[in-house]
């Protein structure tokens, strides 16, 4: 499956090391590995990646000999993980500290899977639940993303993103699908050996979720001598129509593209574009659905806005909380109700307006969270907006606390006095992934 070509261009370059490895010594690696992974009839494993090519090669070589890979973060606590393992069972587990066993379950036991790799739900704690993904959903997403962005030969992502979030897994299997290059690495965007890295690898496409853009702001990307840098992508949730204007101008002064993009995990990573071209006309549009996807509205309200409905290849199978529910069988139709409210413009365009469950009431007034803080957004500031008791909890992000902010936002928001609690945090918490986490918040 992956890699799909052959021949002596560069694959995947290890930042730290130097290391590389062509298209035809990955092929070969996996195909050694092949052997090894067909040993098992369940796999658990970090995808941490190191970085190292010999995580991506063990990776290629499960999904190749189909046997089903959960990727999990490898920072979870020790209890969430022992949860995990005593609901799956798996037969080898690896790159998890006081977790690594292996259990040489022998040939006799390989099964052909349905399932090809198991990602966590985002936001998931205490519940073992995982997302379903054939192989025939990572191949079609790989195809649909590197078709949307015009990736070939010639492109080279600076993938940071762990493995085990949907997003970063699929700079992985795109640039591969298309022939392209990878350079892994561990390092922070705030950390200069991020940018060094960068450059010296000649990285040609950056991605980013909003929380990396707000790094890449103060380490000033805009201004940073990166001559190989034709592409920015962002994903993960909403970059305010601020930040997008900015990085939009700053970037194509310098002949740099910006992708705006929407996703979910259980549509294995994207499922809309909005080509940098038309961000002048439309900020704040996560753009048009990936080829062979379909984009439909739940009964709208009157403006045409309703919960999104994605159908396509890319669409997972179902979800897994535990052993008994890997390898069933495809039980959602290619259809999923993403849980997202939006609206389509005249141009088929998707505007995300909201969560469904993301509601909060204000002395008995349902509210929607989502879009509070986009109205708030406005300020300024980067803030995370989550429910209160009989109102909302405004958390931002700042070294200074801001006075009247409280005030602020009940007057943009035309709500009564003493509704907004305001509470200043030195960072925003976040998840691996890079998004707010809004549970921590909520505690």
């Amino acid at each position: 499956m992956f890699p799909a070509h052959r021949g002596p261009q560069v694959a995947i370059i290890e930042a730290a090391t130097g290391a590389v490895v062509t298209y035809d010594e990955l092929a070969m690696r996996v195909s050694g590995r092949v052997p090894w992974a067909r040993r098992f009839s369940g796999v658990w494993r970090s995808s941490e990646c190191g970085p190292r090519s010999n995580r991506v090669v063990d990776l290629l070589a499960l999904i190749e000999a189909d046997v089903t890979t959960s990727l999990i973060d490898p920072s979870l606590n020790h209890d969430l993980i022992d949860a995990w393992i005593r609901a799956y069972r798996p037969e080898l587990v690896i790159g998890l500290a006081d977790h690594d066993r292996a259990v040489d379950v022998g040939a006799d036991n390989v099964t052909v899977t349905t399932d090809a790799v198991l990602l966590a739900t985002s936001g998931s704690t205490g519940n073992p639940k995982f997302v379903r993904l054939s192989r025939s959903n990572l191949l079609s997403n790989a195809e649909q993303i590197a078709n949307a962005l015009g990736i070939g030969p010639g492109h080279r992502a600076f993938a940071h993103l762990p493995l085990f979030y949907s997003y970063g897994l699929s700079i992985l299997t795109s640039h591969l699908f298309a022939g392209a290059s990878v350079v892994i690495t561990g390092s922070s965007a705030i950390r200069p050996e991020f940018w060094d890295e960068m450059e010296r690898h000649q990285a040609t496409s950056l991605p980013g979720v909003p929380y990396h853009f707000e790094m890449y702001r103060r380490m000033k990307l805009i201004e940073r001598h990166l001559p190989h840098l034709r592409d920015v992508t962002q994903a993960g949730g909403r970059l305010n129509p601020a930040s997008v204007r900015e990085f939009r101008d700053g970037l194509a002064a310098r002949d740099v593209r910006l992708w705006i993009m929407y996703g979910q995990t259980e549509a294995t990573a994207r499922i809309c574009v909005l080509p940098s071209e038309e961000l002048a006309e439309a900020v704040g549009s996560v753009g048009y659905a990936l080829l062979g996807g379909q984009i439909d509205i739940a009964e709208p309200d009157d403006n045409g806005s309703g919960e999104v409905m994605y159908s396509g290849p890319n669409v997972m199978l179902g979800y897994a909380e535990s052993r008994s529910d890997v390898n069933v069988g495809d039980r959602v139709g290619g259809l999923l109700a993403t849980g997202d409210i939006g609206r389509l413009d005249e141009h088929g365009r998707l505007w995300i307006t909201g969560r469904t469950k993301r509601i909060a009431k204000v002395f008995g007034t349902r509210v929607n969270l989502d879009d509070i803080e986009r109205r708030l957004s406005e300020l300024g500031h980067t803030l995370a907006v989550v429910a209160g008791e009989d109102g909302i909890d405004v958390y931002y992000e700042s070294n200074t606390e801001i006075d009247g902010l409280a005030k602020q936002c009940e007057r943009l928001l035309g709500l009564p006095p003493r509704t907004v609690r305001a509470v200043r945090l030195p960072a925003l918490p976040t998840t691996a992934a890079g998004k707010i986490s809004y549970q921590e918040l909520s505690r």
